[in-house]
């Protein structure tokens, strides 16, 4: 099992196949876009109350056609 999945199991305290993944693939695609992962922090647990929070950072000089 991958670390996305394992942190938002804790959270959710279960597995929700669905929610889980679809959390997943947006950790994956903003690394793939940015060159790096949304949450960095130097302990799992300041990782987690990141993640809780929401706080990452805005992918700078990115477009549409980007993605494309």
């Amino acid at each position: 099992m991958n670390l996305f999945k394992i942190n938002l199991i804790i959270f959710i305290k279960g597995y929700e196949g669905f929610s889980v993944d679809v959390w997943s693939s947006g950790v994956v695609l903003y690394a793939m876009l940015s060159g790096t992962v949304p949450y960095t922090a130097n302990s799992m647990n300041e990782l987690h109350k990141l993640i809780l929070r929401g706080n990452y950072n805005e992918i700078k000089d990115i477009s549409a056609g980007r993605i494309i």
